[in-house]
Order: structure tokens, then sequence, then C-alpha cells
């Protein structure tokens, strides 16, 4: 019982780390600087899982699984893993263009494997997943 606290306490300290970085990555306003958020970002990441983000778009598929599942995360974790990296994707000064098929990629891989999490459906999964395949063919 008191390991399965310490998992639930470890799962409930990954979520908020990444409901925070992504309430700063959805709730941006026109004048804020995204780098500035980023940088916050790849600090927490550093010091939470060890990994900047840039690192994860090196992963395989199956070591980017392999990270999700040491880590506790969620099928909800890895939208918005894959949310942050669309959104860095966009922005041409954080994401060069040799590197937006890469940040485009590993967000198609956590849908998938946020998909392989659970059986509900999810519109926003889709749609997302839409928007990034349409970016990858233009």
């Amino acid at each position: 019982m008191q390991h399965r606290d310490l998992i639930t306490d470890e799962i409930e300290r990954m979520g908020n780390v990444l409901r925070m970085i992504i309430n700063r990555f959805l709730n941006l306003e026109p004048d804020d600087n995204i780098h500035i958020i980023f940088n916050e970002a790849n600090k927490q990441f550093s010091e939470q899982f060890n990994i900047q983000i840039d690192d994860l778009l090196t992963l395989k598929s199956e070591n980017l699984t392999e990270f999700v599942d040491r880590n506790h995360l969620t099928s909800e974790h890895c939208d918005k893993l894959a949310h942050i990296l669309y959104v860095v994707s966009k922005d041409n000064e954080l994401c060069k263009d040799d590197k937006r098929p890469q940040y485009l990629h590993t967000a198609v891989e956590f849908l998938n494997i946020a998909e392989h999490k659970t059986d509900v459906l999810s519109l926003e999964r889709m749609d997302l997943k839409s928007k990034i395949t349409q970016d990858l063919n233009n």
C-alpha cells in the first residue's frame, strides 16, 4: 500500500509539472516571449525528468514509450507534451526548418502512445494529429 501511495504521489507531481508547462504555452498572450517560456519548460523538464525537450526528438519510438512508462506519464500527459511540441514547431525562431519535422513526428509519437494508454477516443487528439499531418505534408 505504501508503494502505491509513492507512485501516486510521483504521478501527481509529474502531472503538476506538466500542467504548469502546458498552462504557460496555452495561455500565451500576443506579447509573451515564447522563448522565455520554452527555456522555463526546458529547465523544469531538466529538473524533473533529467532530459531536455529537444532530447525527446532524438528518441526512437520504443525509447519514447519507455520514457513515458518510466516516468508514469498518463495519456493526458502525452497529449499535452504533443501539444507543446506542436506549438514550438510553429515558432520560426525556436524551431528551425530542419528540426520542424522532428518536432512534429515526436508529437505524433506522443499522440500514438496516448492512444495506446487509453481506450477513450479523443477528438482533440484526432484534430491535433490532422493538423500535424497537414503541416508535415506542406
